[in-house]
């Protein structure tokens, strides 16, 4: 499945996520390619196209593009926050800057998956579909981010949702 999401709307829902306190998962954004479970894969080639290229193209070739009405109401935070990113930019926070640190952000995101993959394979076992076994050892040899990563994605999987636990508000691992 593919999506019409651009680079609009990715600046669009880092903001959303940095105002909801998100972590690094969550500010990472969107990406390009998701497995959304084994048969469903959305892509979203358009996120480096800003709106405004999108539209020239659709008018171009289909003569037409469909407008949401919601896009003006100020009921809906997106349409607040891009009020709010217009001021940003005459502060000289730019799409260019906002990009750039959403692509950090994501690299970090990726390094740390990496090991989170590394720290699953070695202290757990899925013994079914809805049953692991993890090893304690996981909270002597890993950091507290990849123990929390590994318990999110552990969560999902046994519990059989798609999204992982969205906040670790309460969650300490003092040891």
């Amino acid at each position: 499945m593919a999506t019409a999401h651009h680079e609009d709307d990715q600046i669009e829902n880092f903001f959303i996520r940095l105002l909801r306190g998100s972590g690094l998962s969550g500010l990472s954004s969107m990406s390009t390619k998701t497995d959304y479970n084994n048969r469903l894969k959305i892509i979203k080639p358009f996120l480096y196209l800003k709106k405004s290229d999108l539209k020239y193209v659709t008018l171009k070739y289909f003569k037409t593009y469909i407008k949401d009405p919601s896009n003006k109401d100020e009921k809906f935070l997106r349409v607040r926050v891009r009020k709010y990113r217009r001021d940003m930019e005459r502060e000289g926070l730019d799409t260019r800057k906002i990009i750039k640190t959403v692509d950090n952000l994501d690299s970090a995101n990726q390094a740390l998956n990496f090991y989170k993959k590394k720290s699953l394979h070695k202290h757990t076992s899925f013994l079914s579909k809805n049953r692991c076994s993890i090893n304690k050892k996981i909270f002597f040899e890993e950091a507290s981010e990849i123990i929390f990563k590994s318990f999110s994605d552990i969560l999902s999987l046994v519990s059989g949702t798609y999204y992982p636990p969205r906040s670790k508000k309460n969650c300490k691992f003092d040891y």
